[in-house]
């Protein structure tokens, strides 16, 4: 492991932009450390051994963990929640795939009892479907309240916005089908999960603009109709949110 750390630093340095010779500065700034760029240079090169303590520095001037630059793998917070959303996800496909067996009994029972409208056992086979459809949806909406949930969770970091939709996408490009399939298929799945995750947030929000339109009377509905057709004018309101963000960070 210890073979490896300065190249840990040198590749983390790098993925920073970040020179020597400014890292030996924010070492100066931070901790009144006299150190040159060569003495860098002949750390990531594994010259000279480095000490626990200036390994400590290094990490807090290059903001990563004392984990990163030893190279010990660890999961970060947002890795944790996507693994939690990744099981529910997995539960919530299972689910489906149960409704849909459901429903297709349900129908078949259906047709039957067009024939036989009397047959008591048909009819208690079919009431017993019904309650596992009922179950099933159930099941599904409580999952898929638990994934709004940890999305609120990630969605506090920072970086979500870019790690969720512009990097699934542009490692989606990257990879070959046919040269790497197991991969591209992995990033599709990640893919497909936003993708679920956006549209349980849309009909969040719109189930939660239904039930505040529904408590307005007949004039407060128009009115509101009304304030919604103004906004839909402006273009702050109408125009992609990535776009928005990525102007403000343009200024």
């Amino acid at each position: 492991m210890s073979e490896n750390i300065g190249e840990n630093i040198k590749r983390i340095r790098k993925s920073k932009k970040i020179t020597q010779k400014e890292l030996a500065l924010l070492l100066k700034q931070k901790f009144d450390v006299e150190i040159g760029q060569s003495a860098i240079s002949q750390y990531e090169k594994n010259i000279i051994n480095i000490s626990y303590d200036m390994l400590l520095k290094i990490a807090e001037a290059l903001q990563v963990s004392i984990n990163q630059l030893l190279g010990i793998e660890e999961e970060t917070p947002v890795d944790k929640i996507q693994k939690e959303i990744e099981s529910l996800n997995n539960s919530i496909s299972d689910a489906e795939s149960q409704l849909k067996e459901e429903e297709k009994k349900i129908s078949r029972i259906t047709s039957m009892l067009e024939e036989d409208p009397e047959n008591i056992k048909l009819k208690d086979q079919k009431r017993e479907h019904e309650n596992n459809c009922n179950n099933l949806n159930n099941f599904i909406n409580e999952r898929e309240n638990e994934m709004t949930v940890l999305l609120s969770r990630v969605e506090r970091f920072p970086y979500y916005q870019d790690y969720v939709k512009k990097e699934i996408e542009d490692r989606i490009e990257g990879v070959s089908k046919s040269e790497n399939p197991e991969e591209y298929i992995k990033l599709i799945k990640y893919k497909s999960l936003y993708d679920r995750i956006d549209n349980i947030k849309d009909n969040n929000l719109q189930r939660t603009l239904l039930d505040h339109f529904n408590t307005l009377n007949n004039i407060g509905k128009n009115v509101a109709i009304s304030r919604v057709r103004e906004l839909n004018m402006i273009k702050l309101y109408t125009q992609d949110e990535t776009i928005i963000i990525n102007d403000d960070e343009a200024d």
